[in-house]
């Protein structure tokens, strides 16, 4: 799963905000509160943009830790109380919200409390279930690093299974949440922990709710200008096209192949994964080749002898690209490709009809395809 997308950077605005006066402004937002343990350190009210941090105000606080504010918010947003980069309470805000914050000054996040506002209710249930899951993960990667210097095998596979089902299990809770109020901008943060290329589905239903719910919002703007680039990499859509060097410094196509069944692969030298898959694919290319089956298999590898060795050693005989961009690979890019191997089973007409086909599913696929061939 993906990590908050939301940015960190230094402050760019500085303004006061002090307890103000009763004014009637339909933008004008009540935050008040007790922050335990206060120890007379600055606090202030930050807003989240695509790109950048925009300092809104700076909150008073007495000795006692209680603090009010009245903030302009012109329209619905991601903000958050901050005393420092590491210490700080993510917040939803909207026009005319009275919200009520109570928590630790020495640990915002884990103990914050609000009431006042949905969105930031739910926002602050997600970034605690969250913080608990990051802990346990923690402590199984150190647990797993003490295993691995002992060699303790039966320890080392224990942990496995245990990681992958807190992730099941955490995975299912943030689907469950996203479901709750799928057009919230607090599911959209849930979202942002999913791939959009290999959990599109779920991306869908956030931008189709939002679409009814907050049509003219700039967050849906940027969800739509996402997921309409992975759309095109999705089943039953004609991806973009590759044009790229092969081992020969030959320009070849991916376009030029249509007319047989294509599996369009991004893999690379190093990565294991890739490797151990690739005797599966070498068989099923010595079956079906000459029935109409082809590859394109594109490199994300950096140097060109390591993609030669691999290509020869692994007896990978047919096509092959590479920019030698590695992870900046403008093939990868194109197809919003973040992690390997990933792959591509294209029909006759070029269009995508399965992806990610490994093993013995990718033979049952090929037969079907071209058992009367």
């Amino acid at each position: 799963m993906k990590k908050l997308l939301f940015p960190i950077i230094a402050l760019l605005l500085l303004s006061s905000c002090e307890r103000a006066p009763e004014l009637k402004s339909s933008t004008l937002n009540f935050i008040e509160g007790k922050l335990d343990n206060y120890d007379g350190r600055m606090v202030f009210l930050e807003r989240l943009d695509a790109q950048n941090v925009v300092l809104v105000d700076t909150v008073t606080i007495d000795e006692q830790g209680n603090f009010m504010c009245a903030p302009e918010i012109p329209e619905e947003g991601y903000y958050r109380l901050i005393v420092e980069e590491t210490n700080f309470a993510r917040l939803i805000l909207e026009p005319g919200d009275s919200l009520v914050v109570n928590a630790d000054v020495l640990a915002l996040e884990p103990s914050y409390k609000i009431s006042g506002s949905d969105e930031s209710e739910r926002l602050a249930w997600l970034s605690q279930f969250l913080l608990r899951y990051a802990a346990t993960m923690d402590s199984i990667e150190q647990i797993s690093r003490n295993a691995q210097i002992t060699g303790d095998m039966q320890v080392l596979q224990s942990l496995y299974f245990t990681q992958m089902n807190l992730n099941a299990e955490a995975g299912k809770k943030m689907g469950n949440y996203i479901q709750e109020a799928p057009g919230a901008l607090s599911s959209l943060v849930a979202a942002q922990r999913f791939n959009p290329a290999e959990d599109f589905a779920m991306y869908s239903l956030v931008e189709d709710a939002m679409k009814k719910e907050r049509p003219n919002s700039p967050y849906l703007a940027a969800l739509s200008r996402t997921l309409d680039k992975v759309r095109k990499t999705q089943v039953g859509s004609i991806p973009p096209n590759i044009v790229g060097s092969n081992p020969e410094g030959e320009q070849i196509s991916l376009e030029d192949q249509r007319g047989k069944i294509i599996l369009l692969d991004f893999w690379a030298s190093w990565c294991k994964p890739c490797r151990a898959e690739n005797p599966n694919v070498v068989e099923a290319y010595k079956k079906y080749k000459d029935k109409g089956f082809e590859i394109f298999s594109v490199s994300l590898d950096e140097r060109k002898d390591a993609w030669l060795k691999a290509i020869a050693a692994d007896q990978m005989t047919w096509l092959h690209v590479s920019d030698l961009g590695g992870w900046r690979s403008s093939a990868a890019a194109l197809y919003s490709i973040s992690s390997i191997p990933a792959t591509f089973l294209l029909d006759k007409e070029g269009r995508i009809i399965d992806k990610n086909l490994r093993g013995e599913a990718l033979h049952i696929r090929l037969e079907e395809l071209l058992k009367d061939v």
